[in-house]
Parts: structure tokens; C-alpha cells; sequence
């Protein structure tokens, strides 16, 4: 029987190329485009070892801008400074896991509640192996939408505010879109690596 005919190298190329994108998709990474903006944390330089904090110091450092956010009611409104392209956070933890949180971590000089402070409703849970709560959750009590949490995580520097990304107004689609995403292995308490699994985070 005779074998059919090679296919041309550039044919083959695209195969190959195919091959490795599915291969990237079934590790957790997506192709093209969005491959390069997915930081892992085990590869990145020393800048990045304290995930998208904002620098000590006085409100607007660097490339820090400042950004309104609400809830879906508008009862809770806030303002945080935040340099989007030192990147945003995923996390595998449990409760982050159940919200699909996506973060960008500012300190606290860096966060102000203008209104609805009496509208919130607060959680806190003693995670596995630890004597007590170190993030307080905070959520609108009208329409349920996570607002700003505050945290007490050494891993990042001590005292933090996560931002829901999501609950940013306004927001250039293109700059978000462009921001790095870093995922963290909050789950085993390890903010300085990417979990194995990033396909649901």
C-alpha cells in the first residue's frame, strides 16, 4: 500500500502550532494573545514577589491612578488607587473560589469608602490551620455584590485591600483587558506560587 503524501512544512507548522495551543489550554493557559499576559509567579522577577500592592507612601505614587467602584444597588461607593499594570490577582483559596474573585490588592492609605458603610454586611471564616480570621469580607446587605476586603496577609505585605476588579465603573475595557493576571495558590497559603490547575480560577 503506498503512504499518502507528506503534508508541505508549513501545513505541518499550523499543525504544530495547533498542537501546542490545545496542549496549553489543557494545562491551564490560554493561546496566543492571552498566554503572554499570564504571569506565573515562579518565573517572575523580583518586582512581582509581592503581587500588585501599590508602593508605601503617598496616595498617587508611581503609576497609580485612581478609580470609583460600586455595588450593583449603589448604596456602597469607593475609591481606590490602584496601578493596574503591576497586575491583578486570581486566587484559589475557597471563598475565592466560590466568587471567581478577581482582585487587584492596594494598600490601605490607597482605599476610601466614600458612602455606604452602614449598608455593607461583614463575613469572616477561620480558614484550615489557622487559630483565627485574617480577611475581613465586606458586601453590599441590599444587593449582595462584594465590595472591598480588608486583610491582615504577611504573604502580601501585611495589612491589604483587595479591590473586586469587577466592581470598578468606568473602566476602559482595553486597559483591563491588558492588566497581567497573576494566579495565586491561596489554598495552601502560598501567594508566591501558581496553583497547577488555573482552568477554573
Amino acid at each position: 500500500m503506498s503512504r499518502p503524501p507528506r503534508m508541505p512544512a508549513s501545513t505541518e507548522k499550523t499543525e504544530s502550532k495547533h498542537r501546542r495551543d490545545r496542549a496549553a489550554e489543557h494545562a491551564g493557559c490560554r493561546p496566543q494573545e492571552s498566554v503572554r499576559r499570564h504571569v506565573s509567579l515562579s518565573r517572575c522577577p523580583t518586582s512581582w514577589s509581592r503581587p500588585a500592592i501599590v508602593p508605601v507612601g503617598e496616595r498617587g505614587e508611581g503609576n497609580a491612578q485612581t478609580y470609583a467602584g460600586s455595588c450593583h444597588c449603589g448604596k456602597v461607593r469607593f475609591e481606590a488607587d490602584i496601578d493596574l499594570s503591576r497586575g491583578t490577582v486570581k486566587c484559589n483559596c475557597s471563598t475565592c473560589s466560590k466568587t471567581r474573585s478577581w482582585v487587584g490588592f492596594v494598600g490601605p492609605q490607597h482605599y476610601r469608602l466614600m458612602s455606604g458603610a452602614k449598608s455593607q454586611t461583614e463575613y469572616q471564616w477561620t480558614p484550615p490551620g489557622k487559630d483565627r480570621p485574617s480577611i475581613q469580607y465586606h458586601f453590599c446587605a441590599t444587593c449582595g455584590v462584594r465590595m472591598p476586603a480588608r486583610g491582615d496577609v504577611p504573604a502580601l505585605g501585611g495589612i491589604v485591600i483587595a479591590i473586586p476588579i469587577a466592581a470598578l465603573d468606568g473602566i476602559d475595557p482595553e486597559e483591563l483587558a491588558a492588566a497581567p493576571v497573576m494566579y495565586v495558590d491561596g489554598r495552601h497559603d502560598r501567594f508566591d506560587r501558581t496553583p497547577s490547575d488555573i482552568r477554573l480560577m
